[in-house]
């Protein structure tokens, strides 16, 4: 998935929260990505994905 496509499917699954995921995000990965950082790393995935899956539980 490129970056362009990460950041419009958190963009869409956020904005029902109210949490705004910007153009400005999409140019911080890219700036990140280009100086060979890690825009999207792993373990901050995995671990929003935990704190999902536990809200997910207890609020549904």
């Amino acid at each position: 998935m490129s970056l362009a496509q990460a950041h419009g499917e958190l963009r869409a699954a956020l904005e029902p929260l109210g949490i705004e995921v910007g153009p400005e995000i999409l140019a911080q990965w890219k700036d990140l990505a280009q100086h060979g950082g890690q825009p999207l790393p792993a373990d901050a995935l995995r671990r929003l994905a935990v704190v999902a899956k536990e809200l997910a539980t207890s609020c549904g």
